[in-house]
């Protein structure tokens, strides 16, 4: 990584790493989800994706709900996608579908709950939820990138 002289570098090694799938490649991958940039961000979380286990799910779905980057949590929502459904993961969906303040990230997580919802049943009631919620809190579209 050190020999990555430029961001965009840096992030196809960040996702070759990923793309091993060894439980071993979060401790690499892991400290760029806080990188200042959203570049490097954004290719830790789709490293991440393939890697199995709860600490990657963790960081993914810490980053889909914490992230400045709209960018970055619409990849975040990709990311618990490729992955299987797990209570933590159609958790983190259900709160970018809801309160994310704009409105692609919650459009991606509601297509990729939808999505999961059609092999895996356990995604229903967090759709319906979400819908629930939609009908209770009315918002006027946001086509804001923030």
């Amino acid at each position: 990584m050190r020999d990555a002289p430029t961001d965009a570098d840096k992030a196809v090694v960040l996702v070759a790493i990923g793309n091993t799938g060894h439980p071993d490649a979060l401790t690499a991958i892991a400290p760029y989800t806080l990188s200042d940039s959203e570049q490097l961000r954004a290719a830790a979380v789709t490293a991440a994706r393939l890697i199995p286990g709860g600490g990657a799910e963790a960081i993914i779905a810490a980053t889909a709900m914490h992230d400045a980057s709209s960018r970055v949590r619409v990849g975040t929502v990709d990311a618990l996608g490729d992955r299987p459904a797990t209570e933590g993961s159609l958790s983190a969906l259900y709160t970018v579908a809801t309160v994310d303040a704009v409105e692609q990230p919650r459009e991606r997580a509601r297509a990729v709950l939808d999505s999961i919802s059609l092999t895996d049943r356990s995604a229903l009631p967090i759709l319906e939820a979400v819908a629930a919620y939609d009908r209770d809190n009315p918002r006027p579209s946001d086509d804001t990138q923030g």
